[in-house]
């Protein structure tokens, strides 16, 4: 049985660790969570943490005098029940009292470190079970022997003087990037909004440059007024998130249906890229050459953009519209075809590399659902509005399609084989369609 532990803060952490392994030996099948030690370098942080909380059966909120008045273990504590729905939460009290519990931890069961309540939470727990382990008397028998060194450990670490690290910087770098993703990925942006504003109050210098650049790629795709300065911005800085930045910012420039001559969009620039960045750049690219007339350019992009590889990564679903549109242009329909397949699949939210790309799923399968005869994806109108940005990019797609006649008519040979196939008028007109409901609710581009 899952038991999910949550801590903030150095003292919390070090006991939570503590409790993780004690706890397996008083209830042998009991496996216990913290982030700490259960989840590896390079594991995909909010993935396994949502699977983690999904799974668990009783959470433990670690409190201490140092995180009790944090708005981040509020948050946290929040998190937790919605994510647990009717599993049990309880909030351990380290080294305060419950008459300094507030709400909403004041409304939980607390356990202090006294042995009696311990014990209570063991029996908690233990009644969690979907099947009880122990009798009453053999789980205090257990308990009982495994209790002295439990309290040896509990003496030890409230005795010992302890690094006063940042509350703010522990739980941002444990708990505000997975929190963003999911509320995003939920579709309640204020909130992410309100949380990137908190973080920049308190100054979380470990994490500044990404969650500026989580900020101004929410920015580009919620259509948001300065999203172009602030893209700007992160872009002049000669960094790995400064490149993505400047990536952002030429995806707002393409959909206010700038020429590619007037921007800054130099080799270096593409060179410098990671691997699946440069892809993208170059897929975009490819498509502004075609739209500005220089096929044999596009054609250059489309072998760099290399539509015959396919990592798995989250990247690859964020240009794989894109690059299927490029493919179709330029006649190549089995490429074309595999990269909308792509769309149709959709992508689980990453918690890194392109953080919202799920964000995009909706929309994109729209367009592919435009373009293949099925049934479009219902985007209803406060989406649109809501994420208006990238709205703005799939009109530029649905225009360039609509002009361009190789990639209806690869398009159209492509159906030949399906079940119900489309000719080049009928998909131009669905096209149309698309396009003028994301223009009615989306407006035009503001570059400001």
């Amino acid at each position: 049985m899952k038991v999910f532990i949550s801590w903030s803060g150095p003292l919390a952490r070090n006991i939570a660790e503590e409790l993780r392994t004690w706890l397996r030996k008083v209830i042998q099948v009991l496996d216990p969570f913290v982030s700490s030690q259960d989840i590896a370098k390079g594991d995909i942080w909010l993935i396994e943490l949502l699977k983690q909380l999904e799974q668990s059966s009783v959470g433990i909120i670690c409190v201490t005098r140092e995180n009790l008045h944090s708005d981040w273990v509020l948050f946290e504590s929040g998190a937790l029940i919605r994510q647990m729905g009717r599993a049990r939460l309880c909030v351990l009290l380290i080294d305060v009292s419950p008459a300094e519990l507030a709400p909403p931890l004041s409304a939980f069961q607390a356990t202090t470190l006294k042995r009696d309540d311990i014990f209570r939470l063991v029996q908690t727990i233990h009644s969690a079970l979907e099947h009880p382990l122990l009798s009453e008397k053999e789980l205090e028998e257990h308990f009982s022997n495994r209790w002295p060194e439990f309290e040896i450990y509990l003496r030890s670490a409230l005795s010992a003087p302890t690094l006063h690290q940042s509350d703010i910087e522990e739980l941002a770098q444990e708990l505000l990037l997975p929190v963003i993703y999911r509320e995003a990925a939920n579709g309640d942006l204020d909130t992410v909004f309100h949380w990137l504003e908190i973080a920049k109050a308190k100054k979380v210098a470990s994490l500044e440059s990404q969650l500026a650049f989580i900020e101004a790629a929410l920015a580009r795709l919620t259509g948001k007024r300065g999203a172009g300065f602030s893209l700007r911005t992160q872009g002049a800085k000669d960094t790995e998130l400064g490149l993505l930045a400047r990536l952002e910012y030429y995806y707002l420039q393409f959909a206010a249906g700038a020429l590619l001559q007037d921007l800054p969009f130099d080799s270096l620039f593409l060179e410098r890229l990671p691997t699946g960045s440069k892809r993208t750049a170059n897929t975009l690219v490819g498509l502004w050459h075609l739209r500005e007339g220089r096929s044999e350019d596009a054609r250059r992009c489309l072998d760099l953009a290399d539509p015959t590889v396919f990592s798995g990564d989250a990247g690859e679903r964020y240009r794989a519209l894109p690059l299927g549109i490029l493919c179709l242009a330029l006649g190549f329909g089995d490429y074309g075809e595999r990269q909308f397949d792509l769309v149709k699949a959709g992508t689980a939210m990453p918690s890194g590399g392109y953080p919202f790309v799920s964000l995009l799923n909706l929309f994109d399968r729209a367009f592919v659902g435009a373009c293949i005869g099925h049934r479009p994806e219902d985007l209803n109108e406060k989406r649109i509005r809501e994420f208006r940005g990238h709205a703005w990019i799939l009109i530029k797609y649905a225009e360039f399609m609509i002009r361009n006649s190789t990639s209806l008519g690869t398009l159209a040979a492509m159906s030949k084989k399906w079940r119900n196939p489309l000719d080049e008028k009928m998909i131009a007109n669905r096209l149309l369609q698309l396009q003028k409901k994301l223009l009615s609710c989306a407006g035009t581009p503001l570059l400001t």
